[in-house]
Order: structure tokens, then C-alpha cells, then sequence
């Protein structure tokens, strides 16, 4: 991220890569020139898939797959290990990875509670953890959150609480890291398609749709091009910050 190291030599891990979402920022990083870590838990097949697409674009040596069950303790010294020893360096991190369970809270139980903690609060722990310890000077930090947090809805009790928590992991942080002139931001994405929103009713996604202000629901691309901008140089004066990016729909 400064002018000692080279452009080309910088490595950005992204979490959830196998998803649209993440798929969409692992392909903008690598056109702007990061050689990308792409980690997945379940979805080999999308990961596998991302990585050679993206050597077919950019060359030998972009891109590797890495597998790892963030929820699980452990699980993100060891990725950060394996893509530190693949690449000589960690410069950047997209914290991506995301479950959900809705559903009103009389009905919830304790297991659902676990795994989805585990997934996007824990899992943001443990990376933001790590992150401090072996992130490269000038790094970058991005989580993704929701629109939730700010504008909860029926049954998102679970999902909004959990974000809830990864943003003020990312903003503490933010504060921890400013020394090394690393940057830490979260962005509350907002209804996105494809993406965990394809989990809503039809009507619902179309509905949202229609009372948007640009007419559409987000696209992963929209979140990519934030997500490069805090990632570039230009970005290097904003830390801190819980971004809204969803086209005003919450708004």
C-alpha cells in the first residue's frame, strides 16, 4: 500500500470469495493489480472455478484457493499462516464470510444462535485478530455488514445482532491499527442480487425493486467498486467508518 513495495506484490485475502459478492470484489482487487487469496468453506467447485478465471485474466501466480471453516477456533491463524507462507505477505483483508437464520425469535434455538455468531461475529474476531498480528504496514481492512443493522426487520433478530457485533470489531480496530497506517471499514450492504437476498420471497425482492431510487436492487459489482476505492491509495484517509452501500434503498 506504499510507495516501497510493489503494486503488483500486494495480496488481498478475501473470505466468502466462492460467493457472488466476494467473487465480484476478488476480480475487481486482481484487475487493480492484488494477487488474491481466494477462501472458501464449502463451494470448492465456485472457488476453483474463480481462481482459473482469474489466471486465465492475469497471469500465473494471481490467485490460490484456500478452504477454512471460519467459525471454528483456530481456523483464521491457520489461513492467515497458509496465505502469508503461499505469498510472502497478507496486504489486505475483505471479511466476507456470512451466514443467516430467519426466523422470529420464539422460534430460534441455541444452535442457530452458534452458528450464526460463530460465522460473522466470531469469525470477524478471530480475523481481525490475526489481521492486526500479520497484516502488512499500509494495510487495508473491509467487513461486510447489512442494512439490517441499521434497519431491522421482522425475523432478522439473529443476523442484525451478529453484524452488529462485526462492525464495532472493525471500527475497535480501526483505532488499534491507525499507528501502521492500516485502514478498517465496514460496509452495510444493502439488498443484493445475487447474494443472500435471493433468500426473500420473490415478491418481496420485487418490491424492494420498485421503491429503490435507481429502480433495481444492488449487484455485487456495486459493493466490488467500494470496496476497491477503500482498498486503493485514495482510500487511505478513511478508517473507522460504517459505509451504507445499498443505492439508497434503506435510505
Amino acid at each position: 500500500m506504499n510507495d516501497k513495495s510493489s503494486f503488483h506484490a500486494r495480496c488481498a485475502l478475501v473470505t466468502g470469495a466462492s460467493g457472488a459478492i466476494g467473487g465480484a470484489v476478488a476480480r475487481r482487487l486482481a484487475k487493480d493489480g492484488f494477487r488474491i487469496a481466494v477462501c472458501f468453506w464449502q463451494s470448492e467447485t465456485k472457488a476453483q472455478a474463480l481462481k482459473t478465471e482469474l489466471l486465465a485474466s492475469h497471469g500465473e501466480g494471481i490467485a490460490e484457493i484456500f478452504q477454512a471453516d471460519l467459525s471454528q477456533k483456530g481456523a483464521a491463524e491457520d489461513l492467515f499462516s497458509k496465505v502469508h507462507t503461499h505469498f510472502g505477505r497478507v496486504d489486505a483483508l475483505f471479511n466476507n464470510a456470512g451466514a443467516t437464520q430467519p426466523g422470529p425469535l420464539a422460534s430460534l434455538d441455541d444452535e442457530a444462535y452458534e452458528r450464526v455468531f460463530a460465522t460473522n461475529t466470531y469469525a470477524s474476531f478471530a480475523l481481525l485478530r490475526q489481521a492486526a498480528r500479520q497484516l502488512a504496514d499500509h494495510g487495508r481492512i473491509v467487513s461486510t455488514s447489512s442494512t439490517v443493522v441499521s434497519s431491522p426487520i421482522l425475523g432478522s433478530s439473529l443476523y442484525a445482532a451478529s453484524k452488529a457485533g462485526l462492525e464495532l470489531l472493525t471500527i475497535v480496530s480501526s483505532k488499534e491499527l491507525a499507528a501502521r497506517a492500516i485502514t478498517a471499514n465496514a460496509l452495510r450492504v444493502g439488498p443484493t442480487v445475487p447474494g443472500l437476498f435471493e433468500l426473500a420471497p420473490a415478491e418481496r425482492r420485487n418490491a424492494m425493486a420498485a421503491a429503490a431510487p435507481f429502480k433495481r436492487l444492488g449487484q455485487p459489482n456495486d459493493t466490488a467498486d467500494v470496496v476497491a476505492f477503500l482498498m486503493s491509495e485514495a482510500g487511505a484517509w478513511i478508517t473507522g467508518q460504517v459505509i451504507t452501500v445499498d443505492g439508497g434503498i434503506t435510505g
